[in-house]
């Protein structure tokens, strides 16, 4: 993910959980578990000041496979690009079990919000959804760091 589109993602879902701070307080919240929240039976997960649900269970492999295809995304920005054969196969059998589901999130700060894991905006170029990317995979200190560069340079 590029820097200002780091960047603007976070600019708009911070404005719905009341700033900058709430926000990175929600990010902190998410990547303070030991095993990933995603990997939830109930496929919810609460806090006192935090709820996020969704459709249904995600399991280990499954997010495994998306983990994979992020990292390809971000590097190449197809995830689907010179896969083999067994790895386009894993690719796609995770986008079909993703695409439907959804994630709320719910905090006591803020207004509710939703998104979809998989963007299936453009035909034939499904991409994951940046606020997906930025709650859940990628590092807290990378996110600060961005966000920090960005206030000084105003």
């Amino acid at each position: 993910m590029k820097k200002e589109e780091l960047i603007s993602t976070v600019e708009e879902y911070s404005k719905l959980v009341g700033g900058v701070d709430n926000f990175i307080e929600l990010l902190t919240t998410v990547k303070s578990n030991r095993e990933n929240i995603l990997l939830s039976k109930e496929a919810s997960y609460k806090d006192k000041d935090l709820e996020i649900q969704w459709k249904k269970s995600i399991y280990k492999e499954t997010l495994t496979s998306l983990f994979t295809a992020i990292k390809k995304e971000d590097k190449e920005s197809d995830m689907l690009n010179n896969l083999a054969p067994k790895e386009y196969k894993s690719t796609m059998t995770m986008m079909k079990i993703l695409k439907p589901i959804s994630i709320s999130i719910s905090t006591n700060k803020g207004e509710d919000f939703s998104f979809n894991i998989l963007d299936t905006s453009e035909a034939k170029k499904t991409k994951i959804t940046p606020i997906f990317k930025i709650i859940f995979f990628y590092n807290l200190g990378m996110i600060k760091q961005t966000l920090d560069i960005e206030i000084t340079n105003d």
